[in-house]
């Protein structure tokens, strides 16, 4: 089955081509029940080296990912994780960059 084309594509269907996601008031309490309990797990599994607000954050990205897949609620979970490591990384990216900075001013 094709997507429907706006009139603006060319070439294979992107993101832009999905429709909005639709889902019955009941699977949408299960998805945030789901993304609540990675919330939880991912907030532990980090606990010291991410805060909640920023585990949340990488949770609702990946949940956005997840929706351009033929399978969002199966791939959702390994794509949170990935974005949790990414947000860690990008962190410790960071305080690497402002430690430097600060070494280099008091120099």
């Amino acid at each position: 089955m094709l997507l429907p084309r706006n009139q603006f594509s060319e070439g294979p269907p992107s993101f832009v081509d999905l429709p909005p996601r639709w889902l019955p008031d009941a699977s949408l309490h299960l998805l945030q029940q789901l993304k609540e309990a990675l919330v939880q797990q991912l907030s532990v599994e980090f606990q010291g080296l991410l805060d909640e607000t920023l585990v949340r954050r990488a949770v609702n990205e990946a949940d956005s990912l997840a929706v351009l897949t033929p399978f969002p609620h199966l791939f959702l979970p390994a794509l949170a994780a990935e974005k949790v490591q990414e947000t860690f990384r990008w962190l410790n990216r960071q305080q690497d960059i402002w430690e430097r900075s600060v070494t280099v001013i008091t120099a």
